[in-house]
Parts: C-alpha cells; sequence; structure tokens
C-alpha cells in the first residue's frame, strides 16, 4: 500500500466512532436479542423502548409485571444481557408501563 493511504474499512470504523455510531450499532443487540435475554413469558409482556444516558428503558403491559421486573428480575435481566450480548454499557434499567408492548398493537 502507498504511504498516506489508509484501508476505507479503516476510515468508515474511525467514522463511526467519531459519530458515536459503533457504540449504538452494539446496543442494538439488546433489541434484536431481546427474547433471549429474558426468555419467552417476560418478552410477551415487556419490551425494550429505548437506551438513554446507559439506561435501558423497557416498556412493561401493566403495573404488576412492572413491579415484578423491577423487584425480582431487574440485576438477572441485566446480568443476562450482559452475558448474551457482551454489553457492560447500560448501568440500570427502568421499567414503565406502556400499551406499546408485543402483541398489545
Amino acid at each position: 500500500m502507498k504511504k498516506g493511504y489508509e484501508p476505507i474499512g479503516s476510515i468508515v470504523q474511525k467514522a463511526l466512532k467519531r459519530i458515536n455510531l459503533d457504540k449504538r450499532l452494539e446496543e442494538s443487540k439488546i433489541f434484536e436479542e431481546w427474547d433471549g435475554i429474558v426468555g419467552k413469558e417476560i418478552s410477551q409482556h415487556a419490551v425494550p423502548d429505548k437506551i438513554y444516558k446507559n439506561i435501558l428503558f423497557v416498556s412493561v403491559d401493566s403495573p404488576v409485571w412492572m413491579s415484578e421486573l423491577n423487584t425480582f428480575f431487574k440485576s438477572k435481566i441485566l446480568d443476562s444481557l450482559r452475558e448474551k450480548t457482551g454489553l457492560r454499557s447500560i448501568k440500570n434499567i427502568r421499567f414503565r408501563v406502556s400499551d406499546f408492548v408485543k402483541g398489545k398493537n
């Protein structure tokens, strides 16, 4: 390779990092692998909504499920998320009741 030239893959990778898109692509694994992260039963009642400032916001279909997930499953979900996606950037999960859950719309 001639001096002064850089492979296009390297240039693209640097550009993605510069605009923080590489992190967003990594975080998209959560949305793609949600059923495998939380299991079938939970995924029927809760879906990932967004990630903001290293917090995963999850929409839940009822206050009962929100309470159950927050009290008994929050740390298990975080552990599973880290194990199955390799992500360490998510520091917390916040659950909120919403009508927009799989099977509801």
